[in-house]
């Protein structure tokens, strides 16, 4: 089942709005005017798979929001008010392999933001305010994730900070478009890094030619063709009926 709720004017989700559609797999919320989201909104969706709540003006998630949703893989936030992500607001929603948080004012994650997302394979905070990060991947099961980190404020690489699990996973980085003047002490962050449309000046990339760390990094634009882009721009639906808030 398929909850299509996209192109509205809903501004809230209240406890246990969706009570009743425990067999639903995927809710579009994008393109509405979502400021609220109350605790337990998502209640007893043990088989949904896929949420999309882009394209909105949700300011903060409560702690435990996804609480329950033990099936979810997709969480798709892009495009709405964010500044800081409660480091509870992802508690024990597992399964999660994909998140996307592009397009928000977020400056902060905490260092503990990482620690219940243990299966994640793509994690997208581009087009942020984003200046320093610390990511702690220690408990991942996953063999290889995604950081786009991209079009943000980062001026020194030593500003990231990336906690290793044991396995030897693969962790491709992008940082197109910050402010970075130099990757020198960066290698160690990930298997493949892009580090175009930066500020890094020819002297710097040639100074790196000259290390062995050289070959992490990516200095031209290239898209990688296992990432996964979601931003939706959707058009209104003339036939749709205009919902204001969703609530038991």
């Amino acid at each position: 089942m398929h909850k299509h709720l996209s192109n509205n004017k809903i501004n809230k989700l209240a406890s246990k709005c969706f009570q009743g559609l425990s067999n639903v797999i995927e809710i579009k919320l994008n393109n509405n005017q979502l400021m609220e989201i109350d605790e337990h909104a998502f209640e007893r969706l043990s088989k949904l798979d896929i949420l999309d709540l882009s394209n909105n003006k949700i300011n903060k998630l409560v702690p435990k929001c996804f609480q329950g949703l033990s099936n979810l893989e997709t969480i798709i936030l892009n495009n709405n008010e964010l500044t800081e992500i409660n480091q509870n607001a992802f508690v024990r929603p597992s399964n999660v392999k994909r998140l996307d948080l592009s397009i928000n004012s977020i400056t902060f994650l905490s260092p503990l933001f990482f620690n219940e997302l243990i299966k994640l394979e793509y994690f997208n905070i581009s087009f942020n305010n984003i200046s320093q990060i610390e990511i702690n991947l220690k408990y991942l099961t996953s063999q290889k994730i995604i950081l786009n980190i991209s079009s943000n404020e980062i001026r020194d690489i030593l500003e990231i900070k990336i906690f290793k699990p044991e396995n030897q996973m693969a962790i491709n980085i992008n940082l197109n478009f910050n402010r970075l003047e130099s990757v020198i002490g960066g290698e160690h962050l990930g298997t493949s890094i892009n580090v175009a449309n930066n500020y890094l000046s020819k002297s710097v990339i040639q100074e790196l030619k000259k290390k062995d760390s050289y070959q992490h990094f990516i200095f031209e634009h290239k898209r990688d063709p296992n990432e996964i882009k979601f931003i939706n721009f959707g058009r209104e639906d003339e036939g749709n009926p205009i919902l204001k808030e969703i609530q038991n």
